[in-house]
């Protein structure tokens, strides 16, 4: 049964693929709805990078917008709040994707700052009815559904998304939550690199199976696997069959419901390290724009001699040397072992 639809025409960015651009598609959102929310959300584009100490804790932020003809703002988005409750520091890096990828990586990260506060006010970590991994499970599980249901950004979500990694530091204790790619690292002096989230792309076995045992497509493109819809899909959605999308690179998102048609979910992988063992350490939480170009132990290395400001432009220069860009918001926090 012929479904009678147009093929959308539909700019896409991040870790979408583009396979026919129109970019005034994306002057569909008004430049003061995206001020609104750059304003709500304390997002930060400057190239000047945030120190800060609170107590032991040191932090360092730089976020940079990729200097790409499609890249029009920059979808990253990160909060650090150093007292989200009594005892929890916070911080989160969000990479958006599509079309209106940064209007909702900022809605998202708001999200997540005010539903953290409002859950964890008067709560006892001691108390046997409160569990982490349920706590931020549930956090995303809320967020997801709040972008679908949004007035603002309801249906363009159809085609963009968020990654999103939080971060909840409980006295020596990091408790992470993910999905996507933003990745966290941690080093520490007796124990040296360590990897705290694993990226949620199409490479990890596991992460594959995810789409396929939906019915979704798994396939390369570009030197990258992707994400498709297979025909049966595109036929229950009335999609041309020509159609290539969405060309996500990742099994896991926020958002981006095409995505999920294929396969892709919201359920993030859930963390916990404890640091009192570790002796002083040091976390980066970044967006793949840092971790595409450098390795692990480049990015360790930078951190020390230069802080996070260093790791950052060393990306810059790697994008540039490859004459492609990308959006970089990395976040460098320092602990001191107080054990």
């Amino acid at each position: 049964m012929g479904c009678g639809v147009t093929k959308p025409v539909i700019p896409l960015q991040g870790n979408h693929e583009d396979p026919q651009s129109n970019l005034d598609t994306e002057k569909q959102i008004s430049n003061s709805e995206h001020l609104k929310y750059k304003t709500e959300i304390q997002v930060s584009i400057s190239n000047k990078p945030a120190k800060k100490t609170n107590g032991s804790t040191t932090f360092q932020v730089s976020s940079h917008k990729g200097a790409s003809a499609m890249t029009h703002d920059n979808q990253d988005s990160y909060r650090i709040e150093e007292k989200l409750s009594d005892d929890v520091f916070f911080a989160c890096v969000l990479d958006g994707h599509g079309p209106h990828g940064a209007l909702i990586s900022k809605i998202a990260t708001e999200f997540f700052v005010d539903q953290s506060k409002k859950k964890l006010e008067g709560t006892t970590f001691e108390d046997a009815e409160f569990g982490w991994d349920h706590f931020i499970e549930s956090l995303f599980s809320e967020c997801d559904a709040h972008i679908s249901q949004h007035e603002d950004i309801g249906f363009r979500s159809r085609l963009s998304g968020t990654t999103a990694t939080i971060v909840f530091i409980e006295g020596m204790v990091v408790h992470t939550g993910h999905v996507g790619d933003s990745r966290t690292i941690l080093h520490s002096e007796r124990n040296g690199l360590e990897i705290i989230t694993k990226d949620h792309r199409l490479d990890d076995d596991e992460e594959r199976l995810i789409i396929e045992t939906k019915g979704g497509i798994v396939r390369g493109n570009g030197g990258s696997l992707r994400v498709y819809l297979s025909d049966a899909q595109k036929e229950e959605l009335c999609l041309p069959i020509a159609d290539q999308l969405p060309g996500l690179m990742l099994s896991r998102t926020l958002g981006d419901e095409l995505a999920k048609k294929a396969g892709c979910v919201a359920k993030p992988t859930v963390a916990h390290t404890n640091l009192s063992v570790k002796g002083d350490c040091f976390l980066i939480c970044a967006s793949d724009g840092v971790w595409d170009m450098l390795l692990n132990e480049v990015v360790v290395k930078l951190a020390q001699s230069g802080g996070i400001e260093s790791v950052v432009q060393e990306a810059l220069k790697s994008w540039e040397a490859v004459n492609q860009a990308d959006n970089i918001t990395a976040i460098m926090i320092s602990l001191k072992d107080a054990s």
